[in-house]
């Protein structure tokens, strides 16, 4: 119905796929002065052979002088009375061509105008900008989100470690408690508390007295294999953490670090969390 009403361009659209296929050289012009706007049956034109987008949005971006309203609001004012009169007749008898007739007449209108039309390399290096911005945009927008998540992580991670300091010894009875469970869901908790632990002991300078409260750990538990592995995979993680800390970080930034961290959480000290038992002592 496009073409039927004397909207030419379907073959617009069609001259940008072979844009968009490289078929046309750069210096060839558009065979319209832009595309816009898009029409539903010109939509589902562009999505059904995949037309490059930027593309289609660049040749949209100029002015379409052949369906911009204000020129279509101009072109009927300056009609007569009775040229109004007689179009209006034939809508109302059912004639399909006085929008045809009046599109001719806009674009007729057009071309008086200096409409300057692109070329086929203008209309590749605008898509090829447009497109830049976009996925520059989505990049920033990704990382933001990004940044965002680790922030929520880092403050769950600060609360875990919080409600973790405020048991004190009772910890290490959760982790008594998911092991004695022996099955992997099990376990997979009781090493990730282990590996809290870790975090709140690097903080409070308790990395010795950690160490061998593991090791206790580890041999109140030897015979159950499958959590030794978890606990010896988790210590190799451990160690490259720690050693790859030592290597980007000094002392006196960790201790920087810590301190401010422990001012932000406000977490009460719990000195005895990681003392050993009189049962774990030799």
């Amino acid at each position: 119905m496009d073409i039927l009403s004397g909207d030419l361009r379907v073959f617009y659209l069609a001259w940008l796929v072979a844009v968009t296929d490289n078929l046309i050289p750069d210096d060839i012009p558009e065979p319209l002065p832009g595309i816009a706007p898009l029409t539903g049956s010109l939509v589902a034109m562009v999505e059904f052979y995949n037309i490059d987008c930027d593309l289609v949005t660049v040749a949209a971006s100029a002015a379409d002088a052949t369906s911009d309203r204000k020129l279509s609001h101009r072109v009927i004012s300056q009609l007569t009375d009775q040229d109004k009169t007689d179009l209006l007749i034939r809508v109302m008898e059912g004639d399909i061509h006085v929008a045809s007739e009046l599109r001719q007449r806009a674009r007729a209108q057009s071309k008086k105008g200096n409409h300057v039309h692109r070329t086929a390399g203008e209309l590749r290096a605008q898509a090829d900008s447009l497109r830049t911005k976009r996925r520059r945009a989505i990049a920033e927008q990704q990382k933001r989100e990004a940044e965002r998540r680790a922030q929520d992580a880092e403050k769950a991670r600060a609360t875990c470690l919080k409600a973790l300091r405020l048991r004190g010894q009772k910890a290490w009875d959760m982790i008594e408690g998911e092991i004695n469970r022996r099955n992997t869901q099990s376990y997979d908790q009781a090493v990730s508390l282990l590996r809290n632990m870790h975090q709140i002991a690097a903080e409070d300078g308790c990395l010795d007295t950690y160490q061998k409260r593991l090791d206790a750990l580890r041999g109140a538990h030897s015979r159950k294999e499958k959590f030794i592995r978890m606990i010896n995979e988790l210590q190799s993680v451990l160690k490259r953490t720690i050693t790859g800390l030592n290597i980007s970080l000094d002392h006196g930034l960790v201790a920087k670090r810590i301190s401010t961290r422990r001012s932000i959480d406000a977490s009460p000290p719990c000195p005895d969390m990681f003392s050993l038992r009189p049962a774990e002592i030799g």
